[in-house]
């Protein structure tokens, strides 16, 4: 299952390196979009960015994408070999290997994804970070949605509560939460659960400093 980047869609699954990656390991790349932080929903991010009383909104459609990614595993692991375009060709699949891999904002909810998908216990989250009212403010990412929160909160003082309001939210589905129960507390039914982290030094999209403060807690 692979998780897209910023505000993109399932379709990035074609991507070359992915391509590769399955020719020369035998692998099936699934993807789909990430509910409440997909293309579809850039104009909803707007609009929230512009009055943050809209963002629970787009705190629940985040649950709903998880949501969606744990059924999309469980069923991909249940029903892929019976779909036509394998049968088709005679391929047969190990229903014991399913594993994740994102990058970026794929990264990011991946630590959520694999924490609670009952199927997936094994992840690679490309350049991630967590918390993200604290990743926000240190990326080059943010600059153009910044100046649209600016446009609405001028005082950098009530953005940096907007945001921070904005994060109790946020936790729901914030990798911040998640993280412990990969394999300390593993949720109930779960086994412990592992994920490779890969964080990019000097990284000005998705701070390391956040991997940082994880590792030392």
């Amino acid at each position: 299952l692979y998780g897209h980047g910023l505000l993109g869609s399932g379709e990035q699954v074609g991507g070359g390196f992915n391509s590769r990656i399955a020719n020369r390991n035998n692998l099936i790349f699934i993807a789909a979009d990430l509910t409440g932080m997909a293309e579809d929903d850039q104009a909803s991010v707007i609009q929230t960015l512009m009055e943050v009383s809209r963002f629970p909104s787009m705190a629940d459609r985040l649950q709903q994408g998880l949501v969606e990614w744990v059924l999309l595993a469980r069923g991909m692991r249940a029903r892929l070999e019976s779909l036509p375009a394998l049968t088709k060709y005679k391929i047969k699949v190990n229903r014991d290997e399913l594993f994740y891999s994102g990058i970026s904002q794929g990264g990011i909810f991946g630590g959520s994804f694999v924490a609670l998908s009952p199927d997936v216990e094994r992840g690679h989250l490309g350049v991630p970070g967590s918390n993200y009212s604290l990743l926000l403010q240190r990326s080059t990412d943010f600059e153009q949605f910044a100046l649209l929160l600016g446009t609405s909160y001028p005082a950098t003082r009530d953005q940096a509560i907007a945001l921070s309001a904005m994060q109790l939210l946020w936790d729901a589905t914030d990798p911040v939460t998640h993280y412990r129960h990969l394999s300390v507390e593993p949720y109930p039914g779960n086994r412990p659960h592992h994920v490779l982290m890969g964080p990019a030094r000097g990284d000005y999209q998705v701070s390391p400093l956040t991997n940082e403060v994880l590792a030392r807690s």
